[in-house]
């Protein structure tokens, strides 16, 4: 769901410490269609997370797909760049990625690591809950929100920076497998990835909760299909619908994430003004929160949203053995992976 919705409530915002130059991200993935593969994946992750440099926080989620198996990804955040590349240079993580197997006919392997600027970084949330990055770095409010450009607005840089790509349109779609391969895919100048969210964990009413049932669940997932179907209208290069999950047990949460890459901010912009699917969720939305307000309920439903906007060097994207649709592979340029660890 894009942040330009008019909500009641205050809008917050991350707040970046003195001295913080970058954050770091990290999307580590396995696919596959037997979980034993999953479990020792996990596993793995949660003893190198431990260990030097690991993320302050992590999160869980998944998804399902017939061709290329069980997606179950880890989300891992730090509040600095260097602290992320010590991560990966480690010897332990480096020396278990390049041990990952290329020739599994059923398994793939991947992750894509980004280290934006504060200034090219935004979190938005309405309402009070914690998610992502935001135990780490604490909220304030904001009212730059309840407006097309919002999230353009809350990003620092954006006064002297225009997030243009060097591309006029994302590229025409490749067949690149990485099956019995490791490769490294190189990203054009300013790509923008988001993930947004939704919790319903705080929703008590029957009323609200039969509002997203009937109403603003699906009207989200025709604009996610749009986006996923559509990447040169849109100028999504890629969107992952998940379901999050319980850190330590795997269960199934009231909470949803979706991660996008688009060619620059202002795809997506573009997008979110003009696209109908997009514009019946926004009037979805408003029409919830107004039939709510009127009968004296407060909306418990959550949502937020954070965007990085990647300079060259600012996404190291990798994929061993994976599904030739996997990520970013169908769209940019790649090449064997033959740095140690990947580190870059």
């Amino acid at each position: 769901m894009s942040d330009e919705q008019a909500v009641d409530g205050p809008g917050r915002i991350v707040r970046f410490p003195a001295g913080t130059t970058n954050v770091g991200f990290a999307l580590f993935g396995i696919q596959t269609h037997e979980d034993a593969r999953t479990e020792s994946f996990l596993a793995d992750m949660r003893r190198l997370f431990g260990g030097p440099a690991g993320p302050g926080k992590v999160e869980r989620c998944h998804r399902h797909d017939s061709d290329s198996g069980h997606h179950t990804i880890l989300m891992a955040y730090w509040t600095g760049a260097r602290q992320a590349r010590d991560f990966l240079a480690s010897r332990p993580v480096a020396s278990w990625w390049d041990a990952l197997p290329v020739d599994d006919p059923g398994t793939g392997y991947w992750r894509e690591v980004m280290t934006p600027r504060a200034g090219r970084f935004h979190y938005f949330g309405v309402g009070p809950h914690e998610v992502g990055i935001t135990p780490l770095l604490g909220l304030q409010a904001t009212d730059k929100f309840g407006y097309w450009g919002g999230y353009r607005d809350r990003m620092i840089d954006s006064a002297t920076d225009d997030f243009a790509s060097p591309l006029p349109e994302l590229p025409e779609v490749r067949q690149v497998d990485s099956r019995g391969h490791r490769v490294a895919v190189t990203t054009p100048e300013n790509l923008c990835f988001v993930r947004e969210g939704a919790d319903t964990s705080h929703v008590v009413e029957p009323k609200e909760q039969k509002l997203w049932d009937d109403l603003l669940k699906p009207a989200s997932q025709k604009w996610i299909s749009y986006l996923a179907t559509s990447p040169h209208t849109s100028g999504c290069a890629s969107i992952v619908d998940t379901v999050e999950q319980d850190l330590e047990t795997g269960r199934d949460l009231r909470r949803a994430s979706q991660f996008a890459y688009f060619l620059t901010l202002g795809h997506l912009e573009h997008a979110a003004r003009t696209q109908p699917s997009h514009l019946a969720l926004y009037n979805a939305f408003m029409g919830a929160a107004t039939e709510l307000a009127e009968n004296g309920i407060a909306m418990g439903l959550f949502v937020w949203a954070e965007a990085h906007i990647l300079r060259s060097g600012e996404l190291s994207a990798e994929y061993v053995n994976c599904h030739p649709d996997t990520g970013l592979l169908p769209l940019f340029a790649s090449a064997p992976s033959t740095v140690p660890g990947g580190v870059r």
